[in-house]
């Protein structure tokens, strides 16, 4: 996407093209703009940020996990573990769903 953003302008100008003459001169220029250097940028940040999150998710996976292990594992567990234990779960499949 990038390269073909970057290396080809004619891609632009076929989106552009879509709009026909509702687009004013400067909206134009500033999408060029953009296509031919702000893109990457922006791609970069959302990579970025979603493996950020995919990284926060996955630690939440883990702790959550084990909590619930431990709470499985625990002989002589009160009614509060015995309530905790089907939430940690939960909230472990809910994380991993994302």
């Amino acid at each position: 996407m990038i390269d073909a953003s970057v290396g080809e302008p004619q891609h632009v100008d076929a989106f552009l093209a879509l709009f026909g003459e509702s687009l004013s001169e400067r909206s134009q220029e500033s999408l060029r703009e953009f296509a031919s250097s702000g893109i990457e940028a922006q791609v970069k940040y959302a990579v970025d940020t979603w493996t950020e999150h995919q990284d926060d998710l996955s630690k939440r996976i883990k702790r959550l996990t084990a909590a619930a292990d431990r709470l499985e594992g625990q002989a002589g567990r009160t009614d509060d573990d015995e309530r905790s234990c089907p939430t940690c779960w939960a909230n472990a499949r809910l994380f991993a769903c994302c």
